[in-house]
């Protein structure tokens, strides 16, 4: 878990894995050093106390940095992306939800969906029409509170439709909590006291920087680091 942290903190703060290959062979030599019932405590430990840029494990404020990144989804390879929201989608399950397992990253159907499309012109123009209004909305698209998953059979037939066609068929079709507990009801993180219908009955910029930031905070939780 420790290693899967210190991985998955460094891709999205996009920093080097060159040196890899030097730090984890120290790591196995060191656990291999101590009792087997201490091995995991050893790496995090030793993981935790790497200070060059090479090896420095990122702490929660930069993690968060990192995932609030406007280009969050064209800055990082896709198979990376897709395993991110992956696990949010485990972590987002609990024992209120009904058991059917969790979802595997590399032997799920799903793929990556945004929720406000990459071609938005057409059916989501801005009210106004300004630069800056044009500016804000292309600022959203690859933010990860604009992202979700979906079947691969489902993604194409919804692509760049309007929100009341794409919200309508997402409520018929998925099961995923990366959907159903922050797209159709209100995260709980919201600045406002929005009801659930008042917040799923459009997908703008408030909603994407808002989704954003629950999920960010999320991400902390699942990927934890020592203090």
């Amino acid at each position: 878990r420790a290693i899967d942290s210190f991985v998955t903190r460094r891709a999205i703060c996009g920093l080097t894995s060159r040196d890899y290959n030097r730090l984890f062979v120290r790591a196995l030599n060191a656990s291999q050093e101590s009792p087997p019932t201490e091995a995991g405590t050893i790496v995090r430990e030793m993981l935790a106390a790497q200070t060059a840029s090479s090896g420095a494990w990122p702490s929660d404020s930069e993690f968060m940095a990192g995932l609030l990144n406007a280009n969050l989804y064209s800055s990082q390879y896709k198979a990376r992306m897709r395993s991110l929201l992956v696990a949010l989608e485990n972590h987002l399950r609990s024992a209120l939800n009904e058991d059917v397992g969790a979802v595997s990253a590399k032997k799920s159907d799903l793929s990556i969906e945004h929720l406000l499309p990459q071609k938005w012109r057409t059916n989501w123009p801005t009210i106004d029409g300004t630069d800056e209004a044009d500016a804000q909305r292309q600022d959203a698209v690859h933010r990860l509170g604009n992202l979700t998953l979906l079947t691969r059979a489902l993604n194409p037939t919804l692509s760049n439709n309007d929100w009341a066609t794409k919200s309508a068929e997402l409520r018929r079709q998925t099961l995923l909590r990366l959907t159903t507990s922050s797209v159709f009801a209100t995260p709980t993180n919201a600045d406002e006291e929005w009801t659930d219908h008042e917040w799923s009955a459009v997908w703008d910029e408030e909603r994407i920087r808002q989704r954003s930031l629950w999920l960010a905070q999320l991400a902390v939780e699942a990927w934890p680091r020592p203090e």
